[in-house]
């Protein structure tokens, strides 16, 4: 295991999950969410498996293992109010602690008493590099 505490410190190195290819399996109390997703320096584009759904995010890294999602873009069908809210209220997300394989981490957003701690899978069976429509939507 690279680290585990309860906080990634500055000098963990999390640049293993900056850019790349990536999985998650969500469970929420009603249905499960499978995400695969892409990540460069400055973008993150994901797709939920089972509906198609696609979001682009603007991703700012402000530390070594903590980063900011601020929405670009959805096809997802959502009221505006929450697609404005998710533009102006980043995910902040921390990485707790990380293998070659995977990361865990806890996301919040402004204003939200909830924190969603999950695994993020490294994919190695998808290209490294974004799509080439990424900032196309």
């Amino acid at each position: 295991m690279f680290f585990s505490c309860g906080s990634a410190s500055q000098k963990e190195d999390c640049s293993l999950y900056r850019k790349g290819s990536f999985n998650s399996h969500i469970r929420s109390e009603h249905t499960d969410y499978f995400f695969k997703f892409v990540r460069d320096d400055s973008i993150q584009m994901e797709t939920e498996e089972k509906t198609g759904d696609k979001a682009t995010f603007r991703i700012v890294w402000t530390s070594p293992c903590e980063y900011e999602l601020f929405l670009l873009t959805t096809t997802r069908k959502v009221p505006d109010s929450i697609i404005q809210r998710a533009k102006s209220h980043p995910l902040k997300t921390t990485i707790v602690s990380g293998t070659n394989d995977y990361y865990l981490f806890e996301s919040t957003s402004e204003g939200s008493t909830h924190i969603l701690k999950d695994t993020i899978w490294l994919d190695r069976r998808l290209p490294e590099k974004m799509p080439a429509d990424h900032y196309s939507h």
